[in-house]
């Protein structure tokens, strides 16, 4: 069949998924500039084919897109960042947000004294400290958001749902078979870098840190899990009446027939065992325990239907075998981990309630998005060092609510339990085991990653929020999902902008504007970091010595990065 213009630009975009779906995990995680800034450039790309295609080339159209429980939270969330962004008169900002008026204020005292300041009254303020830091991470913030609306407007049929499905799990399968054989080799790296986890023996597959590989891990295994389920058929005799050992030996025969899927059920079923084993080895218990949670919540619901109640079983004998496997293959240092978590857990609440007066203290607006790093030294407790190198915390959720305060916490969580409240709903009225398995698999993964945010700072490594925006879309897509071949359909909600030419023009204008600066903010900020690096990177032999004309050039791309102002102030001083 001859593919149309609209259909060839829908297949670019599925192709484009499944490409950043893969690329991500596999550039370190994307935790540096090179990777991330590669994965927002094709999100945002993405998203543009998919407004050309809906307002340009289906000109007889209205343009359509999933109504889901998440549209609303996204929307408000990346408005309520974009608002920190924007000046605003002082006196607006004293009544939102008083702590970030008297920091400012403070700030402009101080410039006031310079020789060569020559400021008269206090100039418009943002509600964020550091507008560069807010707008970097406000990108990522909104490439993940695209990627959840690029799944779930794109899967439109179940071999979609499916073929994105094996890929990642296909890809999972890699990470754990990878991460195993960092743990048994004398060398380990991930790629060329030589890997921080030789001494302690911790997988991490092709994630810096093994903590980070864990949350990785623990949604594709709840995504194996559920596909796993979802291949769940009943069986078909041959032959009708046969008993004893010839009905025996036909079930067999049926079982691992070319139409049957218990054959693909044992491959993916193994396949889990082979992942739950390499977080195992990953050593990380926030990782094996949120697992252990999510696989929970997923056996309670499984007891609920009762033609998939045997999985509920397979939950705990799953878990089972993949213990006794690993205590085969060997994890000694996850077990002597296990036994120093006490102070570890201790170590991270005291870290957690240092962070609750600066939650106080800006409570309507927060300190700005991504300006958590800046604004904690002043609650460190004396003689405590509570940060990461990175300069995260190892709690996302109050961090969260530091640099958005209350209101952006309660869209985040309020987000959460909608979809999980929504879903299981849902859930609980479908009978087709395809909905049901990866319906249960998405709710599961989230509920992992969900759990080990509260003791790390997962969700600030885009391949993982990025990863889980996709399960969310796959698990959203599959329990609306109905019927087979060309009888299949959707019974989601939906939104219909019946537009005129006029319309049309003026909406797109407004989208190419929208998407070119996000564009054209992701790789001024690449040009930049490449010119004069500033941000963490471990991987890439780069300059962090650069001249003057380096610098210059750095601020040329991004003047609003504070920290090529301040390697110019030590180049200049160090010139003398």
């Amino acid at each position: 069949m001859t593919l149309t213009r609209s259909s060839r630009i829908d297949n670019v975009i599925f192709a484009g998924i499944i490409f950043l779906l893969v690329f991500a995990p596999l550039a370190f995680g994307s935790v540096h500039v090179w990777a991330y800034s590669l994965v927002e450039f094709g999100v945002f790309l993405l998203l543009l084919l998919w407004f050309v295609d809906g307002l340009i080339l289906s000109r007889t159209e209205p343009l359509v897109w999933v109504k889901t429980p998440l549209n609303l939270f996204a929307v408000l969330l990346l408005a309520f960042i974009g608002l920190q962004l924007i000046p605003l008169p002082p006196a607006v900002v004293g009544l939102i947000s008083p702590q970030t008026h008297a920091d400012k204020q403070q700030l402009h005292a101080i410039l006031a004294q310079t020789a060569e300041a020559n400021l008269n009254g206090l100039p418009w303020m943002t509600l964020t400290h550091y507008a560069h830091a807010t707008q970097v991470e406000w990108l990522k913030l909104g490439t993940y958001v695209g990627m959840f609306f690029l799944v779930v407007n794109t899967l439109k049929s179940k071999r979609r749902i499916d073929l994105l499905v094996d890929g990642l799990i296909f890809l999972g399968l890699f990470e754990a078979l990878y991460a195993i054989y960092q743990v048994f080799t004398d060398t380990p790296k991930v790629w060329w870098w030589q890997s921080r986890v030789g001494r302690a023996r911790y997988a991490s597959g092709t994630f810096i840190v093994s903590n980070h590989f864990a949350a990785y891990m623990g949604m594709m295994i709840s995504l194996t899990f559920g596909f796993m389920v979802a291949q769940k058929q009943r069986s078909k005799r041959l032959v009708s009446g046969l008993g004893g050992v010839k009905g025996f030996a036909q079930k067999i025969v049926n079982g691992f027939s070319p139409e049957s899927s218990q054959a693909k059920t044992i491959v993916i079923f193994f396949t889990g065992i082979v992942m739950t084993v390499s977080l195992l080895m990953s050593a990380s218990r926030g990782g094996i325990i949120s697992l252990g949670m999510a696989m929970f919540f997923a056996a309670v619901l499984l007891l609920i239907k009762k033609t998939l109640r045997i999985y509920a079983i397979i939950t705990l004998g799953f878990c089972l075998i993949a213990l006794l496997y690993a205590l085969y293959l060997g994890i000694d240092p996850t077990l002597k981990k296990f036994e120093r978590s006490e102070h570890g857990l201790e170590k991270r609440m005291i870290t957690t309630r240092s962070m609750l007066p600066m939650l106080t203290d800006y409570p309507v607006a927060g300190v700005g998005w991504g300006n958590f790093r800046y604004l904690y030294p002043r609650y460190v407790p004396s003689g405590w060092d509570g940060v990461s190198s990175s300069g995260y915390s190892h709690n996302d959720w109050v961090e969260a609510g530091t640099e958005t305060g209350f209101p952006g916490l309660a869209v985040i969580c309020s987000a959460i339990l909608i979809y999980l409240y929504s879903m299981t709903r849902l859930w609980r009225q479908r009978r087709n085991v395809h909905a049901l398995g990866l319906g249960i698999g998405a709710m599961a993964g989230l509920l992992a990653i969900s759990f080990h945010s509260y003791v790390d700072f997962n969700m600030h490594i885009p391949a993982n929020p990025l990863t889980l925006a996709a399960i969310l879309g796959i698990g959203y897509a599959a329990l609306h999902h109905q019927g087979y071949g060309v009888s299949q359909s959707f019974f989601y909600r939906q939104r219909k902008l019946n537009l005129n030419c006029w319309k049309r023009i003026i909406g797109f204008s407004l989208v190419l504007a929208i998407f070119n600066m996000a564009i054209f903010w992701s790789i001024r900020h690449l040009m930049a970091e490449a010119a004069c690096p500033t941000e963490w990177n471990s991987t890439m032999n780069l300059n962090w010595d650069p001249s003057l004309e380096e610098i210059d050039r750095a601020i040329g791309y991004n003047s609003g990065n504070a920290e090529y102002s301040h390697k110019k102030a030590q180049r200049l001083m160090a010139l003398k």
